[in-house]
């Protein structure tokens, strides 16, 4: 981006912050890490942040594991936004249907898209529409309770095999999750009750793990990895030929010594290697052990591309793979296909867990970057529609919007960060226009009309309390609840 781009032209003289009103589409960690932001530099300012399901945190709430309970803890940071008496949530609110942007524009000082990446990856090939083909997201939120989840349609009861194509950390949950399940050891997580019952003690006995690339080239992070590999209830497993493929001469210079020190992705790698190291390297699948009826064997598979989803009466059988080979540069190898060999796996469960992407809610005034399907900003500043080398005047996003979903929190925060650092210097600098106390009235008036109950802040901390303290009484963290009947129960 040219260093000539225009930031901000001045407005109007800002001497009262009192008048500035921000709306943030998007109740995840990103929306809330922003007001918080903002709240810090500008106490003073009208925040209202609004959510499409009825409950705030998004994906700490519906996409961290059940048995990941330190990473939810984050939750108490995010909660302090809700102390400021200019804050609002709107749950149960989705923008572009039940309000749409443009009118809310003329309300606001600034708009804030924060609304993450809820759309998945698909494989595009045959068969992928067939019974019993989710992607990790789906079952993720199925078991978290998400509200649009609840009703998944899935027998756990018949299912032995399942692949899952992609291996970076959102894999290695989800093996972990129906690893623990089938010993019983979730029961007092905060699990979603209806489905903690269909997997609990389930029948899987195999679970292959693919990959396109190489073992270095994987996506999962060390530490997920490493703890993933500790579990007792999982036997673990490479295939020989794959393994030996792999570790082709540029994958080694990819995590050796002298490379140590030159880059974090080496660094990683190196660390990466030394576990894999204590994964036992077979022949074929037909060399394993008899496996305990309470364990399920890991298959870590690699260099394979799916092709083909095949079915048997309607229902998944198999999945055909061709074997690829690595080519380039460090750091840069890409997978080449060999289409004239060809690996069959059977499953009767494929999980497709290659990456989520984003959306454009307002396509006719948000700049799309249709590569990295994110909204095309500078710093956080959304770029005009018709010159690229300017921004839109009070137009921002942060999140996974804004960059694409990669990262953990942490790096999610420093991106949050970057973004209200844009905000307060256009504060500052006299950028963005005052607003009466008019807006909050307007949104309340069209959602009345349009029947729309909203779940506020202090209706969550409500919720919040009730699904603690039913947790509580059945030896869980907590007993979520997904549904706006048992909301407006609780509510009562």
């Amino acid at each position: 981006m040219s260093k000539s781009i225009i930031y901000a032209v001045k407005i109007k003289n800002i001497q009262n912050f009192n008048l500035i009103k921000i709306q943030i589409i998007g109740g995840g960690p990103a929306g809330f890490y922003t007001a918080k932001k903002i709240f810090q530099d500008n106490p003073l300012a009208h925040i209202h942040i609004f959510e499409k399901t009825p409950f705030p945190y998004g994906l700490v709430r519906y996409g961290v594991a059940p048995d990941h309970q330190s990473i939810k803890k984050v939750t108490k940071q995010l909660s302090e936004v809700g102390t400021y008496a200019n804050f609002r949530f709107f749950g149960n609110v989705e923008i572009g249907k039940d309000l749409l942007i443009q009118d809310l524009k003329k309300h606001y000082s600034a708009i804030i898209y924060s609304y993450g990446a809820q759309n998945d990856k698909k494989l595009g090939i045959p068969g992928e529409d067939l019974k019993n083909v989710f992607s990790g997201r789906q079952l993720v939120n199925w078991y978290n309770g998400h509200p649009d989840y609840i009703d998944l349609n899935i027998d756990f009861s018949k299912i032995k095999n399942v692949v899952i194509i992609g291996n970076g950390n959102v894999a290695l949950d989800v093996s972990r999750t129906l690893i623990k399940a089938k010993n019983n050891t979730l029961d007092e997580t905060d699990i979603y009750t209806p489905a903690l019952k269909n997997i609990k003690g389930n029948n899987i006995e195999n679970i292959h793990i693919v990959g396109r690339r190489g073992l270095i080239q994987s996506q999962f992070s060390a530490k997920e990895f490493r703890d993933f590999i500790q579990n007792k209830s999982a036997n673990f497993y490479i295939l020989k030929d794959e393994y030996e493929k792999s570790f082709n001469k540029t994958s080694q210079t990819e995590f050796n010594d002298q490379m140590f020190s030159k880059t974090i992705i080496a660094r990683t790698n190196y660390r990466k290697q030394k576990i894999l190291n204590n994964i036992p390297v077979i022949d074929t699948i037909k060399d394993i052990k008899k496996l305990n009826e309470n364990q399920i064997n890991i298959f870590l598979r690699v260099l394979l591309s799916p092709y083909r989803v095949n079915q048997q009466n309607g229902q998944i059988k198999s999945v055909d793979f061709y074997k690829n080979t690595l080519q380039g540069e460090p750091f840069q190898q890409i997978c080449i296909q060999d289409k004239s060999q060809s690996v069959n796996i059977q499953c009767d469960l494929l999980l497709r867990c290659i990456g989520y992407e984003s959306y454009n809610i307002d396509p006719k005034y948000t700049p799309w970057n249709n590569q990295n399907n994110t909204i095309e900003n500078s710093n956080g500043c959304v770029l005009s529609m018709e010159d690229k080398q300017k921004v839109q005047l009070g137009v921002y996003t942060s999140g996974w919007v804004k960059t694409g979903p990669i990262g953990i929190l942490d790096q999610t925060m420093i991106g949050c960060i970057e973004t209200t650092n844009n905000i307060y210097n256009h504060f500052r600098n006299e950028v963005l226009e005052r607003k009466d106390n008019k807006c909050e009235h307007y949104i309340n008036q069209i959602l009345q009309e349009k029947k729309i109950r909203v779940v506020s802040f202090q209706d969550w901390l409500k919720i919040d309390q009730y699904e603690l303290q039913k947790g509580q009484s059945k030896n869980k963290i907590r007993e979520k609840i997904c549904t706006m009947q048992e909301i407006l129960k609780v509510l009562e």
